[in-house]
């Protein structure tokens, strides 16, 4: 999981964490359908992420994923018999600390959590599983989805009959893209998109596993149900939620390993089976590595994070918690963020004259300052400074960092990528971090 990821974003954890998931995800498919399915689970496991990023990195949400799909392992136990007190207090000690690690599986672990709670009543009186009710399986996954449809329902309602609209901030979060009025869900390309923007030909692989499993419904156990309405489930509710789409397929690549590998077992012959499971595992290992190119950019952040921790200043950027990493090494609780490196938030009528009225001292300008930032200062900056230090930063400049902030500025791919354009061409096509002195001579002119 972690191979081709740029040697800041790794850290000895993420690593573990990601063996962890690849080991229960291939020890699962192997207890439940046998050798070429965890084959295929393992390596796709371990492949896809590698074509995916987001925000930190998908190395930052390896502890989740970790815990999810020892979540399922421990689930599928569930299925043989009555669980004993110690496999039912470990089932819940996992989804507790999977939860902490990231609240947004929450949408993913609930339908797990309503089935966990229909065995534990069925095991009350009874010693063996209950016959496995699949399509109602499947649809309990979708649970989370259809309630956030319903919300969107309600709002179109309300808005039809003319009751009071919703507060400004929160209605944001239920337009998507520009639109003019709530939608629960983008058009059909959006996903398609999506899915090879950021998943590249190996996640499609999903949408051929899927197939497979619906075409032979009438075959499939629990585990199998679980994994495509979870899957699919999780897909549309982040993508209904306005999360960040590449956030929504990192959760879904347990499921994703899953469905494909019970695609391959569906197969009648054991030959056919290794066959495609080779052939699978093959294409993965080669497209995770292809399409990981922007894992494997150099990325300016850390180098500016140090250079900004030895240089004492407070400090204006759009990303103070990524550069508090560096310049806080020892941060007390109680005593708070150190005074020598705090952040300065610029408003959008701040100038550089008011930001050396509040003691600033440092302008961090990088691709997210000029993408996100309602502040003017950071493109003047740009136009009329000379930096004091510059980071080459080509990760945080690629196309793909541009669209994952789609959601976030609520405009659609083809114009966060002309914004990309624009904010290239003004950067004089340099993907660099640059940091402005406000009291060097380097931005005297800039007022």
């Amino acid at each position: 999981m972690a191979a081709g990821v740029a040697p800041e974003n790794l850290t000895w954890i993420s690593a573990l964490a990601g063996l962890v998931m690849v080991a229960a995800l291939a020890a699962l498919a192997e207890r439940r359908w046998g050798a070429p399915a965890a084959a295929v689970a393992g390596v796709f496991a371990a492949a896809v992420p590698l074509s995916i990023v987001y925000g930190h990195r998908v190395v930052s949400d390896a502890a989740c994923l970790a815990g999810l799909a020892l979540v399922l392992l421990l689930l599928d136990r569930w299925w043989d018999a009555r669980p004993s007190r110690t496999l039912a207090m470990l089932t819940v000690v996992t989804i507790v600390a999977t939860l902490s690690f990231n609240y947004r599986l929450l949408p993913a672990l609930l339908p797990i959590v309503l089935v966990l709670g229909w065995l534990t009543w069925w095991y009350r009186r009874h010693d063996l599983p209950p016959r496995a009710p699949i399509g109602r399986l499947g649809l309990l996954c979708l649970v989370p989805t259809v309630a956030i449809v319903g919300t969107y329902m309600l709002l179109v309602g309300a808005a039809a009959v003319g009751l009071p609209h919703l507060p400004a901030l929160l209605s944001r979060q239920f337009i998507r893209s520009g639109a003019e009025s709530a939608l629960p869900f983008a058009f059909p390309d959006f996903y398609v998109r999506t899915l090879w923007e950021f998943g590249g030909p190996t996640l499609l692989l999903a949408g051929g596993g899927l197939v497979a499993c619906l075409w032979s419904w009438r075959r499939l156990d629990p585990l199998a149900a679980i994994a495509i309405g979870s899957m699919v489930g999780t897909l549309l509710f982040f993508s209904a939620a306005h999360d960040k789409a590449p956030r929504a397929i990192v959760a879904c690549v347990p499921f994703a390993a899953l469905v494909i590998a019970r695609g391959v077992t569906l197969l009648r012959s054991p030959a056919l089976q290794w066959t495609v499971a080779l052939t699978l595992c093959g294409t993965c290992l080669v497209t995770g590595w292809t399409e990981s190119s922007f894992a494997r950019d150099a990325s300016g952040t850390a180098q500016a994070g140090r250079w900004l921790a030895a240089h004492p200043g407070p400090i204006v950027t759009t990303r103070g918690p990524v550069y508090v990493a560096y310049t806080e090494q020892r941060w007390d609780v109680v005593a708070g963020l150190d005074p020598g490196h705090r952040i300065v938030t610029p408003a959008g009528d701040s100038t550089i004259e008011s930001l050396r009225h509040d003691g600033a001292r440092w302008v961090v300008v990088d691709a997210h300052a000029l993408l996100m930032s309602a502040s003017p200062i950071f493109a003047q900056l740009l136009g009329c400074g000379r930096p004091a230090a510059e980071f080459n930063d080509p990760a945080d400049w690629s196309r793909l960092q541009f669209l994952e902030d789609a959601d976030s500025q609520h405009v659609g791919y083809d114009a966060v990528l002309l914004k990309r354009e624009q904010i290239l061409r003004a950067s004089q096509g340099r993907e660099v971090i640059r940091i402005y002195d406000l009291y060097a001579a380097g931005t005297a002119s800039c007022g």
